[in-house]
């Protein structure tokens, strides 16, 4: 199993209260008008900043560099765009990361002084009633490169403790064969002021080497997390033949040496993500794999003890068959026995793609686990010249919710299918709350009544699928009344309060109508 190592702006705080106390038994959805400004479907990466179902920002990106920000006002049943081409002094600065903080979004970019070999990060805001750049970039963080020897390229990130009242910013200074030649961080408050900062440079292990993420805990300390694989020619290919890693970093500057993390028996970690919990521990979870062959076989939690990276406890359980055959037909389910039996590879490519901590009103945790993919092919042709075709994939859905110690509790699969080309991709994924009761609900797309089979974007429902505390599923079909355009997760989001913002789109291929509204379940 193929997992890209990315480092990305993670908030893991997602916890929220709905008003009913029982599964959902339907939906109701109130639509806006359609918008007479076209929607840009070659934007196809949208994050949700902040607002209200009357007035809320996306943050949209493509894959060719290109971003801005979105903001729709329902009552003027307006959409206005924000160009994000960010200059000091006439010079053009990279945009790197845009999220919002104190409820106010936040523009994060970076300029490189060749002269004095330094590289400049700066944080600005957005005039959110004239909705125009502030123009008050404020520099956080001045790294120095001088005596950095094959210097190609950099890479910035943004982080947010558990507990929301700390930010680290990180870089990495990289080789032209992306190797790491140095890494550092600064640790911040939310108004940006320094608490402190640390840089170094790669650590001695043997192979490539691959910084995967940062823990804050709640004392400012931070847990640093990487992977390294013993051939660089593994890199994120071959997880058998690599080791995880976790190391302390205090405040006061002192470190600990990399505690390597693994299971016991044949069993090698494929996918994983850490948080802190309310013990202040650091807890690593996540899927592992049986040497022969990367497919992942089961789920694990590694709890370490308290301020350090000495493990206190390990728990790990295998899936049994039925979790793999979960809404196959009877060929399917034959041809996946066959390969389980046989220990064949029966996942290939995929990526394993978390979507961050959910709190429990029990003092757990679950963790939602998307496997993902895309492809990008290329066509020539005398005639139209080069296309480039996206393709996304979208597969099984899988929860996995562990109790306050760390302890698994129960994991469940979400089957699905989906092979989307383009900006058929708004169709694809998944939006998701937690209630009252600890009760998770999704809701997504599919064509039939078991498995999610989307493709070209040929929608037919809309469902909701809830998952009770004990993990206990329960399925329904939702009207959302959109006038035969399709429901697009891409375009929603859950806004709390037991409201979620929901868009649906029909994508035509001179035209695309579109609209947002407001669904809560009933």
């Amino acid at each position: 199993m193929t997992q890209r190592v990315i480092i990305s702006f993670v908030v893991t705080l997602f916890f929220a209260t709905t008003l009913f106390a029982q599964a959902p038994t339907g939906a109701n959805f109130s639509w806006n008008p359609e918008p007479k400004q076209p929607l840009i479907t070659s934007m196809w990466d949208y994050t949700f900043l902040k607002g209200n179902e009357n007035l809320f920002y996306y943050f949209q990106k493509n894959y060719q560099g290109v971003s801005q920000i979105m903001e729709y006002n329902a009552k003027a049943n307006k959409i206005r765009n924000l160009p994000l081409k960010l200059k000091t002094e006439g010079v053009e600065r990279d945009w790197r990361l845009v999220n919002t903080l104190n409820d106010t979004i936040c523009i994060f970019s970076s300029f490189k002084n060749s002269k004095k070999n330094k590289y400049y990060f700066f944080v600005e805001n957005v005039d959110i009633n004239k909705f125009v750049l502030k123009n008050n970039p404020r520099m956080i963080a001045e790294i120095d490169y001088e005596n950095v020897k094959g210097l190609k390229s950099s890479d910035f990130d943004l982080w947010l403790s558990d507990d929301e009242k700390h930010i680290l910013i990180s870089y990495t200074l990289q080789s032209k064969d992306g190797s790491i030649l140095r890494y550092g961080f600064k640790v911040l408050d939310l108004q940006f002021n320094e608490i402190w900062k640390f840089e170094d440079d790669i650590p001695k292990v043997q192979g490539k080497w691959f910084l995967y993420k940062y823990i804050i805990d709640h004392d400012a300390n931070v847990y640093m997390t990487s992977r390294a694989f013993e051939d660089p020619k593994d890199a994120n290919k071959h997880y058998e033949r690599s080791k995880l890693y976790v190391k302390l970093i205090n405040k006061d500057g002192s470190t600990g040496t990399n505690q390597e993390l693994s299971l016991s028996g044949d069993k090698f970690i494929t996918a994983q993500d850490f948080h802190v919990n309310e013990k202040n521990e650091l807890v690593c979870i996540g899927l592992y794999a049986k040497k022969g062959n990367e497919s992942a076989v089961g789920n694990f939690s590694i709890v370490c003890n308290q301020g350090q990276t000495s493990i206190r406890s390990i728990d790990s359980r295998d899936f049994d068959k039925s979790f793999f055959t979960k809404g196959m037909d009877e060929k399917s389910v034959q041809k996946m026995e066959e390969k389980i039996d046989n220990d064949k590879e029966f996942e290939k490519d995929f990526r394993y793609d978390f979507g961050g901590k959910i709190k429990r009103k029990d003092g757990g945790t679950s963790h939602v686990i998307q496997k993902k993919k895309l492809i990008i092919t290329t066509i020539y042709n005398r005639q139209t010249g080069k296309t480039i075709f996206y393709n996304f994939y979208y597969d099984d859905i899988i929860v996995l919710t562990y109790n306050a110690e760390g302890k698994i509790m129960w994991v469940q699969k979400i089957p699905q299918t989906q092979r989307l080309i383009n900006s058929a991709n708004f169709y694809g994924g998944y939006i998701r709350n937690i209630d009252q009761d600890d009760r998770l609900n999704f809701i997504y797309n599919l064509t039939s009544s078991g498995i999610t089979q989307i493709r070209l974007g040929s929608v037919k429902k809309t469902v909701c699928l809830s998952l009770d505390k004990d993990g206990k599923e329960s399925f329904i079909e939702l009207s959302t009344g959109n006038d035969g355009k399709n429901f697009s997760p891409l375009l929603s989001t859950y806004l709390g309060d037991g409201k979620f913002l929901v868009g649906a789109t029909d994508i035509g291929f001179f035209k695309t109508k579109y609209r947002w509204g407001v669904m809560t379940l009933e």
